[in-house]
Parts: C-alpha cells; structure tokens; sequence
C-alpha cells in the first residue's frame, strides 16, 4: 500500500488551508467541516478537527472550540494532536476567565503531556489564571517551572510574566 493518490479530499483540505491562510475563517470553517464530514477516515481528519477549533478560538467562540477538541480526542486518540487540544481546551476557558477550572483541569493535561513546549505552555497557562485569581505566590511558583523548560524563544516572556507576579506580591 504506497501512498494513496491525491484525490478530491485532499483537494478540499488544501483549499481550506488556502482559505485559512488569508483568514477567509468562515469559508475555511465550512471547507474543514466538510472534509471531516465526508473523508473521517483520512489521516489529516484529526488536523482538519484541530483548524476548526483554532478558527472557533479565533473567532471567540470557545464553547465551539472546546467542543471539537474534545470530539477530536475521544475519536481519534492515537493522534499526535491530542496533546495540543489537550493544551487548547485550558486557553479556552482562560480566555473565557475559567481561571478556577484551568488550574482544576490542569493535571490531568499535564498527566499526558511529554513535550517540553505543551508543558511551557500548560505551566505558564496556570500561572496566568493564579494571577487573574490574584494569587501571585502561586503564579510565580508555576511560571519559574515553566521558565526551566521554556525554549529560548519563551525565555523572556515567561522572565517578565516572573516579574509581574514578583510585583504584585510586593504590593
């Protein structure tokens, strides 16, 4: 079994990251969902599943989004994006000022997490719920974990994420 031909479906898939390119998002929305609709069984199925959560991220409609992560990882689980809507689901409900229920669900992520940049991003995630929670000590603690694993590009983000948390706890 060699690689199968380029076919209709891979056409559609290709059309909407075309779209998605020049954020045409409702029109790449429609071509995404109609690639998982007809061709579920495609290898880049679980990709199409993460664009349309990152599109529904985008465009703030975080109950949507989180909706199809969770579709995502319940039926494909073997995918290598479980990982990253794992990740996308606790941005979600930060973004919708869950702080309580990120910090709560954050464990359970990290439980399956084994890249150092999901878990950069899990730590810093938290830490910017417990400062949202006006709890500075817990926030330092969680962006100096993630600083130890940050890449070089994160490095001063999370340094001044640090700083912040280290400026509230002086007031």
């Amino acid at each position: 079994m060699g690689p199968a031909p380029i076919g209709a479906e891979d056409e559609l898939f290709v059309a909407a990251e075309k779209m998605l390119e020049f954020q045409d998002y409702p029109q790449a929305l429609e071509a995404y969902r109609a690639y998982v609709n007809q061709y579920p069984d495609r290898p880049m199925a679980p990709a199409a599943l993460m664009k349309i959560g990152k599109i529904n991220s985008i465009l703030g409609n975080y109950v949507e989004s989180r909706r199809v992560y969770h579709r995502l990882i319940s039926e494909y689980p073997w995918s290598s994006f479980n990982p990253d809507a794992r990740v996308e689901i606790l941005f979600t409900l930060y973004q919708e000022g869950a702080y309580s229920a990120v910090i709560e669900q954050a464990s359970d992520v990290l439980r399956s997490l084994d890249s150092a940049q999901h878990i950069f991003r899990t730590y810093a995630l938290v830490g910017d719920a417990y400062l949202a929670l006006g709890s500075p000590a817990d926030a330092f603690k969680y962006y100096v974990e993630a600083r130890q694993i940050a890449s070089e590009e994160e490095q001063e983000a999370i340094t001044q994420k640090i700083k912040a948390s280290i400026a509230q706890l002086d007031s």
